[in-house]
């Protein structure tokens, strides 16, 4: 969520294709949204300047971007995995395919929001994962999760939760939000990883 010109959801990219390359391929994909159409639409030329890649090592660069001489252009392997699309977390009911979701990363995000709104789509979030999925959020964010779903892991610095078992007690809902989300599908896990994060800025390239 609030994946901007597509840094971060690339990054995920890269990282499930350099597991892949030394533990097996499995089925994955990036669903990366925006609020900004444009945004989205700059994300999907996957071009990056000199800034944006200041930090990823040569290697990376070597295999995964074609340099023009002046942008740097991710190859097609990597686009294929991230699905870009415009979604208001706050406003739009939720499309089926953001539902049962093994890791979800909302990074500097909801710091901009009202309570009221942060309340709400902290509540989307977990209502999003499967049954032991991740909830990535920057610092800042930490507030606020702990609804009766997820329970903060501890990594170092990693912020994460996890969403933990279901309760007797109804989820809070709000209007708009749409249905609670379906049981858990097994055969839709991924397999369990440490995925690196590449030398980002806000989480990216």
């Amino acid at each position: 969520a609030g994946c901007a010109s597509g840094e971060e959801p690339y990054s995920l990219a890269i990282a499930l294709l350099e597991y892949q390359a030394h533990h097996g391929e499995f089925e994955a994909e990036v669903i990366a949204t925006d609020i900004d159409q444009h945004a989205i639409a700059a994300a999907c030329q996957r071009r990056y300047g000199e800034r944006a890649v200041r930090r990823v090592p040569d290697a990376i660069l070597e295999k995964y971007f074609d340099f023009d001489g002046q942008t740097y252009r991710l190859i097609p392997e990597v686009a294929q995995l991230v699905r870009f699309k415009v979604h208001n977390l706050v406003r739009d009911d939720r499309p089926p395919d953001l539902y049962n979701l093994d890791v979800v990363f909302c990074r500097n995000v909801t710091i901009y929001f009202t309570e009221s709104a942060r309340d709400r789509v902290n509540i989307l979030l977990a209502d999003s994962l499967r049954e032991g999925g991740y909830l990535f959020v920057a610092s800042a964010e930490a507030i606020g999760h702990n609804l009766g779903r997820l329970e903060p892991v501890s990594t170092g610095q990693t912020l994460l939760f996890q969403k933990q078992q279901p309760s007797t007690a109804p989820s809070p809902s709000f209007p708009g939000t749409g249905a609670s989300a379906p049981p858990p599908d097994p055969s839709s896990r991924l397999p369990d990883s440490q995925l690196g994060t590449l030398p980002a800025r806000k989480g990216g390239l």
